[in-house]
């Protein structure tokens, strides 16, 4: 939406998020203070106002905030305001189950790739917590960009950190293997994920040094199968939900964060794909 944001909202929006993140264990005020830095009587003020109001709740024993019943109820009527959502939520741990490996329910808001829900595997694997936001730029997000109409695809091409012949080509081909799989292979480690979200702010270091990060954007995206002869580590493997028109509105993802031979990626692949195209015809809330 345009026009200005609200600095007060914000920040409110910002503790309930970070208290979202912490759902077993609770946070205490003076780390909220600090992880948001915000000014104590600030903090005060948007802590009382959630307390009074249900949103969040203080235990007088050990002094933590966590989320209170007024956001439970809110959660019930979640899954019937958002059906598409709750039958991907179902999908994913369903998969979970099946697979072994932690899944995913992913979506894209304001030009974020943003964590809706998270299903632990039998293999505990370390995954992004709900409400974890990755910003779409390429190679993150290809299974909506290879699912958009032409002007969105393009502009995410655009936001590439490299606008090189050679990095535009095989994000191309990457969008065409997606299309033509049904889903998405995330080769990259979360050191390398880290790098490139950082590339934006890295414009003025050496050619020789940006040259090298384009080659290293070039070998996690454009992968196909055919040239693979090793087991390879797979970050996760995400399939799209698409709506009638057949554009991608979610993602529903597994996380291995483990070498795979390539049969087992391929495997996960196909039963991802068969989960998002069959998933409107889950059940819903009635």
């Amino acid at each position: 939406m345009r026009g200005a944001t609200s600095g007060p909202t914000s920040r409110t929006l910002d503790v309930l998020e970070l208290l979202a993140r912490s759902p077993s264990t609770g946070i205490r005020y003076v780390d909220i203070v600090r992880q948001l830095g915000l000014n104590q009587g600030t903090a005060h003020t948007i802590l009382k106002t959630l307390v009074d109001r249900g949103w969040v709740i203080r235990d007088p024993g050990d002094k933590t905030f966590t989320l209170g019943p007024a956001i439970a109820a809110i959660g019930a009527q979640f899954d019937q305001t958002r059906p598409l959502l709750h039958a991907a939520r179902i999908a994913a741990k369903r998969l979970s189950e099946e697979l072994g490996f932690s899944a995913s329910v992913v979506e894209l808001v304001n030009e974020e790739l943003v964590v809706s829900a998270v299903y632990p595997g039998e293999y505990g694997e370390a995954v992004p917590q709900p409400g974890t936001k990755v910003p779409y730029v390429p190679p993150y997000g290809a299974i909506f960009a290879g699912f958009a109409p032409e002007p969105e695809r393009v502009a995410w091409l655009n936001r590439a950190t490299s606008q090189s012949q050679e990095v535009q080509d095989a994000l191309e081909r990457t969008l065409a293997l997606t299309q033509e799989r049904g889903y998405d292979v995330d080769w990259t480690t979360p050191a390398v994920a880290k790098i490139t979200a950082m590339a934006d702010s890295l414009a003025d270091l050496h050619p020789s040094l940006l040259s090298a990060m384009d080659q290293v954007l070039m070998e996690l995206t454009a992968l196909s199968f055919d040239e693979i002869d090793t087991d390879r580590s797979v970050t996760s493997i995400i399939a799209p939900v698409l709506d009638q028109p057949g554009y991608a509105r979610l993602g529903i993802a597994i996380h291995p964060l483990r070498p795979l031979p390539i049969q087992k990626i391929q495997a996960c692949g196909r039963r991802l794909a068969e989960e998002g195209k069959k998933i409107l015809d889950l059940p819903v809330p009635g």
